[in-house]
């Protein structure tokens, strides 16, 4: 069988690297002799290069008409995605296209391809291949307000197409079906969960010295890895950690992730003036989007990685899973998605309550670590791999033998 992964809607996010990530390296860790995994990189041509500069104009002029300075859109470079997704390390076939599902269509013509799994937009009813589509949470739903009008409307039409065009939908809970089948109507495409995605990397436990030093990281620290979006809560985890650092001279708290939320564009400064108004600006440590090696460095090592999210669409966020695959200790938010890994997490708090997140740090941090060894995280790993990768090989069969939807 021949799966092709599509990586638009992916690429230009860190949490969405590490889904495609996860998907690749574990269909490639099955080693059929029959599977061919083709990996399907939207990054030159002549489409995406209009819609770069569109995209560049509408913010520049946006910025000139109601004076004010937001920096123009960015995204991982070619180099990071490359190497996060281990285009020269991993056994796939690699292409690279130009966006819209005419390209896609194209390639999947030439290497005849049997099926396309987790497609991060939808490609039309009459995309002449078997397609998996992707969907993954209805946090619009939930706080409204972080969407203008006009976003609330495109994304009801996304999630109405997602539900009806593919054969099947990959959702990343359990909680998340459940909102589909609450909020959209017209649901004809199969919609399925995959088992829990803590698979480390096998160089992920590779010691490499020198990176807490590289980053001003002290040897006492904990971590978020969340993108700086208001729905991820770091107001809570700083408000937390101020009075911990009363406490404490040396902790220090490390924080990986896009600073930039288009929603809220006053949100991350805001954060900044708390830090610099309680003078933690060192003691804080914000990195920004660093290559995926050096935040799993930082992670290994770190007292607890800390999940103080609202909402997820995935069970207690990708930095979570990637905390469990390492042995990490966790301290997570008690909202009802993040329940269903509870069996993996160390510790849970109220939502938004930054006295209780404060005393599940001390606590923490006056309890010796566990030490994982390494090749036990390692057998974990495979074995969840594994499981990931058969779930996934199962839906592609599936998928590309059944009918399409009704009515498509």
């Amino acid at each position: 069988m021949k799966i092709g992964i599509p990586c638009a809607g992916f690429i230009g996010w860190a949490g969405g690297i590490d889904q495609l990530r996860i998907t690749i390296e574990s269909l490639v860790a099955l080693e059929e002799s029959d599977l061919e995994v083709h990996v399907i990189v939207p990054d030159r041509g002549s489409i995406l290069f209009v819609r770069n500069i569109m995209s560049r104009m509408r913010v520049f002029l946006s910025n000139g008409l109601r004076g004010k300075s937001r920096a123009l859109p960015g995204k991982p470079s070619t180099r990071f995605i490359a190497e996060s997704l281990g285009e020269e390390r991993i056994a796939a076939h690699f292409h690279h296209i130009d966006m819209g599902a005419r390209a896609l269509a194209a390639l999947c013509r030439k290497h005849r391809l049997d099926v396309l799994v987790l497609s991060g937009f939808p490609l039309g009813p009459n995309f002449p291949f078997p397609w998996v589509g992707y969907i993954d949470d209805f946090q619009y739903k939930y706080y409204p307000d972080y969407y203008d009008p006009t976003a609330r409307a495109k994304r009801d039409r996304f999630m109405a197409r997602m539900v009806s065009e593919p054969r099947a939908v990959i959702m990343l809970s359990q909680a998340a079906v459940h909102d589909a089948e609450r909020y959209v109507s017209g649901i004809r495409a199969e919609l399925t969960t995959l088992p829990l995605a803590a698979v480390p990397a096998e160089e992920w436990f590779v010691e490499r010295p020198g990176v807490r030093e590289q980053y001003g990281v002290g040897p006492r620290y904990f971590m978020i890895s969340n993108q700086f979006w208001v729905s991820k809560r770091h107001d809570i985890a700083f408000s937390a950690f101020q009075r911990l650092a009363q406490a404490d001279s040396e902790i220090q708290l490390v924080c990986t992730g896009d600073t930039n939320d288009h929603r809220y564009p006053n949100y991350f400064p805001g954060l900044v003036k708390f830090l610099d108004a309680h003078d933690l600006s060192e003691r804080v440590r914000i990195l920004g989007l660093i290559p995926k090696l050096d935040q799993i460095a930082l992670m290994k090592n770190c007292i607890a990685t800390i999940q103080p999210t609202q909402f997820e669409g995935t069970p207690g966020g990708l930095s979570i899973c990637d905390a469990i695959s390492l042995g990490a200790p966790t301290i997570v938010s008690d909202i009802p998605v993040n329940r269903e890994i509870e069996k993996w997490v160390t510790r849970y708090f109220p939502l938004n309550n930054a006295e209780a997140l404060y005393r599940a740090m001390a606590e923490a941090l006056a309890q010796h670590r566990p030490v994982v060894p390494p090749e036990r995280l390692l057998a974990l790993s495979r074995q969840r791999r594994r499981e990931y990768g058969e779930a996934l090989l199962t839906l592609a069969h599936r998928t590309a033998s059944k009918r399409p939807p009704s009515g498509t």
